[in-house]
């Protein structure tokens, strides 16, 4: 293996391991709270476009680790606006 294969799938592990861990956790509060009055709609709207627009990046320059690891990030994040934009209309809560 490579040097830059080897820096390749530890920053896909580190990625993935940093966007498993906090969001998930956030929407099983959510869930199991209910409530979304301390989680910032437009943050969470940032971040989704942010992975988005490096998805999109790594599509551009066929370089598939970027892809990957932020994927994952537009797939949690994506859940979890899906969370908070459900609990603020159905639960009416700013």
């Amino acid at each position: 293996m490579t040097f830059e294969g080897f820096i390749s799938i530890a920053v896909v592990v580190a990625s993935l391991s940093t966007k498993m861990i906090g969001t998930p956790h956030q929407i099983g509060l959510i869930v199991k709270t209910k409530t979304v009055h301390n989680v910032s709609l437009l943050r969470c709207s940032i971040v989704l476009v942010t992975y988005a627009l490096w998805v999109v990046h790594g599509v551009l320059r066929q370089d598939m680790t970027v892809v990957i690891s932020q994927s994952v990030g537009v797939v949690v994040s994506a859940t979890l606006l899906g969370y908070i934009v459900y609990y603020k209309h159905f639960y009416d809560q700013e």
